[in-house]
């Protein structure tokens, strides 16, 4: 899925941060909710100092770096285990290059001018690990602190990260008959709904949640929406979205497996805009 994270080498920002947090707060009070994607990590980040945070939270977030840090930590490259020579040629060293525009860091002083070797290798492999688990906690403690301005930390302190993540954005598992409450049906036909009930019965979360933003703009429950049929494209053609007023413009299709097959599409493209 698309996470969003903050920019760990952006600097003076203290205050955009803090006032994500004080927008996330007001959504835990209200029933709108905000359409934020955190990796799970930050979200326990967020909970405070209740909770630790491992390595595995993050390379689930990050497979592709954690992949790479095995294959330091272990010696184990796809090419095979490599000579203390051929490290030297890797021009690895104690910094760790994170954000945009890239920032290094030194994983320790002097650290730029310190080569990663087949003998320290693992210890450069447990700094890098411990550094990117602090890399976002400047942004994360500023959004925290505008978020402790409408829900207090003992409130924080009663829920877990799945909990508040549910407050703030929404439920990110889209059950069937959620979805199908949350919809109105205008202008279509008995056979249409028909086909749109079995087309969201056989999609999949990811699917139903691609289907909500492509249709509002939101990707969670809860969030209602309207589906109007399209009667100015006969003969098929592709779903339309208004999402300023949460309507999905539906065609007539002459089976489900067509529908369904036109629902797909526009979910697939959704990252390119509505038609």
């Amino acid at each position: 899925g698309r996470f969003l994270v903050p920019n760990p080498s952006c600097e003076g920002m203290d205050d955009a941060y803090e006032f994500l947090g004080q927008v996330m707060g007001a959504c835990v009070h209200s029933s709108e909710k905000l359409a934020v994607s955190f990796p799970h990590f930050i979200w326990t980040k967020l909970l405070g100092t209740k909770f630790g945070i491992s390595w595995d939270a993050l390379a689930a977030f990050e497979p592709a770096l954690a992949r790479n840090y095995v294959e330091v930590e272990e010696n184990l490259f796809s090419t095979g285990p490599l000579s203390e020579d051929k490290w030297e040629q890797l021009g690895l060293d104690f910094t760790l290059i994170i954000g945009k525009p890239p920032v290094i860091r030194e994983l320790r002083p002097g650290g730029m001018n310190e080569s990663v070797t087949l003998a320290n290798r693992k210890e450069y492999i447990l700094l890098a690990r411990a550094a990117r688990l602090l890399a976002y906690d400047r942004q994360i403690a500023a959004i925290r602190k505008g978020l402790l301005n409408y829900v207090p930390n003992a409130v924080l302190m009663l829920w877990n990260s799945y909990e508040l993540e549910a407050a703030v954005a929404g439920e990110p598992n889209i059950p069937f008959d959620e979805l199908w409450r949350s919809l109105t049906k205008n202008g279509i036909s008995g056979g249409q709904v028909a086909h749109f009930k079995k087309c969201l019965e056989d999609m999949d979360m990811s699917q139903r949640s691609g289907l909500l933003r492509f249709a509002t703009g939101r990707s969670r429950l809860p969030c209602k929406f309207t589906v109007n049929g399209d009667s100015s494209r006969e003969g098929g053609g592709l779903p339309r979205a208004s999402t300023c007023s949460n309507t999905l413009y539906l065609p007539e299709y002459p089976s489900q497996a067509e529908m369904m097959g036109a629902l797909l599409i526009v979910i697939q493209t959704t990252d390119f805009g509505n038609s």
